[in-house]
């Protein structure tokens, strides 16, 4: 574990890598969100998401991000595109996942990662962050391809 004087340093010189999931319902007309209660993006909803640790694979850190964030475990079959997330504290280089789930397959909350999770319409994203416009909207072309990089 980085203590917090070396993390902010890493943080300030160079990108993060970082895997992120797209949830979206079987039907394809919402999306799974999560308001987060850390930084960055705190306070907004957002897909669940982290850092990669070191030698994990882009694959297994999104199937831990799941897990650890939902308490669903799937198996991914691998990214499918990437996106800069640059904030004022942070530059992380996310790597999306996307998968469908019924939508009442049981959600375990982490609380210290989020507070809610929520179902948004897909024709209700107005509101949220343009990063989040930006992932649902590049997920949204692999879903209507046929795609998803998880079994569920």
């Amino acid at each position: 574990m980085l203590d917090d004087r070396l993390w902010k340093q890493i943080k300030e010189l160079m990108p993060i890598p970082a895997v992120d999931i797209v949830i979206f319902n079987q039907q394809g007309t919402e999306v799974l969100l999560f308001r987060r209660v850390i930084e960055p993006a705190k306070g907004l909803l957002w897909t669940p998401g982290s850092r990669v640790q070191r030698d994990e694979t882009l694959k297994n850190a999104a199937e831990r991000v799941l897990f650890e964030e939902t308490g669903l475990k799937l198996k991914s079959k691998g990214p499918l595109f990437t996106l800069d997330h640059i904030f004022s504290e942070a530059h992380h280089v996310a790597s999306y996942f996307v998968v469908e789930i019924p939508r009442n397959a049981p959600i375990r909350l982490n609380e210290q990662k989020h507070d809610l999770y929520v179902w948004v319409n897909l024709k209700n994203l107005g509101n949220l962050h343009p990063i989040m416009k930006e992932a649902i909207s590049g997920a949204l072309v692999y879903i209507s391809k046929g795609g998803t990089q998880f079994e569920y």
